[in-house]
């Protein structure tokens, strides 16, 4: 007998396994992991017909989750694969009345992220520092490991004007061409360019099985072959400018200038090739729903074959996992075509 595929959802809650005891009770769950920008989250619909979660059971402020999502006899027989979703603190609690009964949904963010990083607007400032630098204080001050994967850059005196630490972090990512992710114990920085070259994982390939449905567009306007940025040259004590054109350039498309003067030509050739990056991003994007796939996250790389103009590798910039009681598990994605610079 050919065994069936299963997806299910185990739970902790406050570090005790709840899975058994609240599993009649479950409509359906989603996790959300992001690639970058945003902190990852946790959805849980329970059905509350014995007012459990109204009364008693009613989650604390402050209280925590921690998720799996658990398949068997996935790819064959006797196979288990568990995507762990990570600790999240409950962030809200909501309750819906109506004639198919009560329902309760449990929404949290990651734990470390909103108890450390989120809300706080802060003001500081680094003198002499480098990116790695920077990430690494704010890690240390939130209990957190610093992450950096990409060559170090340095900025000079960097002010934190009433911005929380995320927002922060991203900002200064984003001028680079770098991608910040805050994960369950870490701040990762990692450099966009290189995981956009990393090998696909997976194919998907038009008519498998595997693929429910696909979106995907190429955009024809806004697209720049080249960027140019203006620097300072100290001993020349005049304005320049830098064009970063890549090897394998967009065949049409307008140059693109910065309004903004950096401090040096060094300074202008990484702020060139991350903002040509950032403003290419969505010339190829496009979504996905899949039959539950819990190896594919936020960051993954995938080949599409099989859509014409279309194939090519994608960057998986947020993948959603959801179960549900009535139309089990599924992987929806959210995609850009990589950048070859």
């Amino acid at each position: 007998m050919t065994a069936t595929r299963r997806a299910a959802v185990r739970v902790e809650y406050e570090g005790v396994d709840i899975s058994a005891t609240v599993s009649p009770y479950v409509v359906s769950a989603s996790f959300t992991d992001n690639a970058s920008g945003k902190a990852d989250d946790f959805t849980l619909a329970l059905e509350d017909r014995d007012g459990l979660w109204q009364g008693g059971w009613h989650p604390g402020k402050g209280a925590t989750l921690t998720a799996w999502i658990v398949c068997r006899d996935w790819d064959e027989p006797g196979q288990t694969l568990a995507l762990a979703c990570g600790t999240f603190e409950l962030d809200r609690i909501d309750l819906a009345v109506g004639r198919g009964g009560d329902r309760v949904t449990l929404k949290g963010v990651s734990a470390k992220v909103r108890n450390s990083l989120r809300g706080e607007k802060k003001h500081r400032a680094w003198e002499n520092a480098t990116l790695r630098r920077i990430l690494r204080d704010i890690a240390e001050a939130a209990g957190m490991e610093a992450v950096f994967d990409a060559a170090d850059i340095v900025l000079g005196r960097v002010d934190q004007r009433g911005e929380g630490d995320l927002a922060f972090l991203k900002r200064l990512a984003d001028q680079y061409g770098l991608n910040f992710k805050a994960a369950e114990d870490a701040l990762v920085v990692y450099d966009a360019a290189d995981y956009d070259a990393r090998p696909a994982s997976m194919t998907l390939t038009r008519g498998s099985a595997a693929i429910v449905s696909v979106r995907l567009g190429d955009a024809m306007h806004d697209v720049y072959r080249a960027c140019t940025v203006t620097y300072h040259d100290a001993l020349a004590d005049e304005d320049r400018e830098y064009t970063y054109t890549p090897d394998n350039a967009p065949v049409t498309g307008q140059t693109l200038r910065i309004n903004e003067r950096v401090e040096s030509q060094a300074a202008a050739m990484p702020r060139a090739a991350s903002e040509l990056r950032r403003r290419n991003a969505g010339e190829c994007t496009g979504t996905l729903t899949l039959m539950g796939e819990p190896r594919l996250r936020g960051g993954s790389v995938v080949a599409l074959a099989g859509f014409g103009g279309f194939d090519g590798t994608y960057f998986v910039e947020s993948a959603t996992h959801a179960v549900d009681k009535d139309s089990g598990y599924t992987t929806d994605l959210n995609v850009r075509r990589t950048l070859g610079y």
